[in-house]
């Protein structure tokens, strides 16, 4: 969030469907995206991620500090998720394979903070040149 304004990546939704060229992934390969939550916002707080259109798998979490360390013990990070929360300060990378050719969206599950903006398009296509 950037001014009660939602960002991903620092790109807010476009209605018209845009979809930058790190939010083209190709069919049945894997890519990793790595998502931030810097802990030095005004109003730092979890995230939760939601991804459409594919299930992916947590491969690394780091960062979140002393604050969210309790809540982070409960966090099940194992098996294939449609869902993360980042939590204030943290890092996480997911390992994304698409299966299913589309126009998708990924978004933070806090509902004020999608209608703010805070979701983007992302299109899963067949790799370029195959």
């Amino acid at each position: 969030m950037q001014h009660m304004r939602g960002l991903l990546n620092g790109r807010g939704f476009e209605m018209g469907g845009g979809v930058a060229d790190d939010e083209r992934l190709p069919l049945g390969k894997p890519v990793v995206w790595t998502f931030s939550n810097p802990a030095t916002q005004m109003m730092a707080m979890p995230h939760p991620i939601h991804i459409h259109g594919v299930r992916f798998r947590v491969v690394e979490r780091s960062g979140g500090g002393d604050a969210g360390r309790e809540l982070a013990a409960g966090i099940v990070d194992a098996g294939y998720q449609d869902t993360f929360l980042i939590l204030p300060g943290e890092r996480v990378r997911v390992q994304v394979t698409p299966t299913e050719p589309g126009l998708f969206m990924y978004h933070c599950h806090n509902l004020e903070h999608e209608d703010g903006g805070m979701m983007r398009n992302c299109r899963f296509e067949p790799s370029r040149g195959a």
